[in-house]
């Protein structure tokens, strides 16, 4: 324990050495009750820590023997696998394999023929689909306003859309655009929506690597913390969303 100058040792070892009892049974208890103190605190603290890892583990969303068939023909198969929360999953694999019928499944908007999703309950979904579904009479800025309501103001709409380079177009209709400031329009849409969960499924299909990741890093920004399930054919997607898993499909 040391005897620096005042410390607890310093006191025990001049006890000892002038045989002074008293004061070393007294150092001796203060040691004793010191050590059982800092014993509770260093286990309470780790029952802390352990609770936490076990909340961490157990936040996922699980897909349990998930199948799905469409007139007979199998989408998906006995399928398992899990998203962690608080993260970005890609999921990849060849035409037809299912990814979008797992996000539809995932979203609620097609029933599976047998098996079970876990962590879904109470969590607030937000998707990019694969079109568009734009009110394409409307402007950029409308359809923003369509999905948020007053929650954001006009002027954070219009740095939203300027964030991915929209800048030229918050007024013009939507069917006046081309299909990749259409895309762009659909991830902002998407984000402006209070959600937990974000569903994208290819959403930088037919941007230009510039514009990619200029749109890529105001979803991060946006999604910072919440789980994202996203689909792509690209293989270096997965890296620059920063995911922490990509799962094939077959």
């Amino acid at each position: 324990i040391g005897i620096p100058k005042g410390s607890i040792g310093e006191h025990l070892y001049d006890a000892k050495l002038f045989l002074d009892t008293p004061s070393l049974f007294a150092w001796t208890v203060v040691i004793i009750c010191m050590s059982i103190l800092f014993e509770r605190v260093f286990l309470w603290g780790l029952s802390k820590l352990l609770k936490r890892l076990e909340r961490m583990g157990a936040a996922m969303i699980a897909v349990e023997n998930l199948s799905k068939s469409f007139q007979g023909l199998p989408a998906l198969e006995g399928l398992n696998l899990s998203f962690p929360e608080g993260a970005v999953s890609c999921i990849m694999g060849e035409s037809g394999c299912g990814k979008t019928t797992l996000l539809r499944i995932l979203m609620g908007l097609e029933p599976p023929d047998s098996g079970r999703i876990l962590g879904l309950e109470g969590k607030r979904l937000s998707a990019v689909f694969p079109e568009h579904r734009l009110c394409e009479n409307l402007s950029p800025l409308s359809n923003l306003k369509l999905v948020c309501g007053g929650s954001r103001s006009r002027q954070q709409l219009l740095q939203d859309l300027e964030a991915t380079g929209l800048e030229d177009c918050f007024h013009k209709p939507v069917r006046e655009l081309s299909d990749g400031m259409r895309r762009r329009v659909c991830i902002v849409r998407a984000l402006e929506v209070p959600f937990d969960l974000l569903f994208l499924d290819e959403p930088f299909r037919g941007l230009d690597a510039a514009t990619r990741l200029r749109t890529m890093a105001l979803v991060k920004e946006w999604a910072a913390g919440r789980t994202v399930i996203m689909v792509t054919h690209d293989p270096e997607e997965p890296a620059l969303m920063g995911a922490v898993q990509t799962i094939q499909l077959d």
